[in-house]
């Protein structure tokens, strides 16, 4: 068994080609496979099925352990398009956003935010949140 997460998946650029982003998600975790298991096929029509839910239907449910990696890279094959992960864990309280811009991410929860702000800023949300983004982009 492993741990369950509800995905949801977004881009904030107008133009990009979904198809082509599907591609190119599914050959980034099709790379992670090995070719000479004797699952390979099953695991491919598991990638693709996961591939065309979180592209197409814009959710998925279930098991993305690299997903950080795997994000990080597909953003690396579309510069300038910032991606928008997010995460809600099997448990109520392990929900998660997490960015990415051109191999670059950040990833946090409410807590982190809001600690942010108080300890760094007073003033307009957005602009805070836009800051916070580009000053934690890893």
């Amino acid at each position: 068994m492993g741990y369950n997460t509800s995905y949801e998946l977004s881009v904030d650029k107008e133009g990009i080609d979904i198809n082509m982003m599907a591609d190119k998600l599914f050959d980034i975790l099709k790379m992670s496979l090995d070719p000479s298991d004797n699952y390979y096929g099953e695991s491919l029509k598991y990638i693709r099925q996961m591939v065309d839910q979180l592209i197409y239907d814009d959710r998925y449910d279930g098991r993305w352990y690299n997903h950080t990696k795997d994000m990080k890279q597909l953003s690396l094959e579309f510069p300038g398009y910032k991606f928008r992960l997010q995460g809600q864990g099997e448990e109520s309280n392990d929900r998660w956003i997490a960015y990415y811009l051109s191999g670059k991410s950040v990833e946090y929860t409410k807590d982190s935010f809001i600690n942010w702000i108080v300890h760094k800023y007073h003033g307009d949300r957005n602009q805070l949140f836009d800051e916070y983004i580009d000053s934690n982009m890893k």
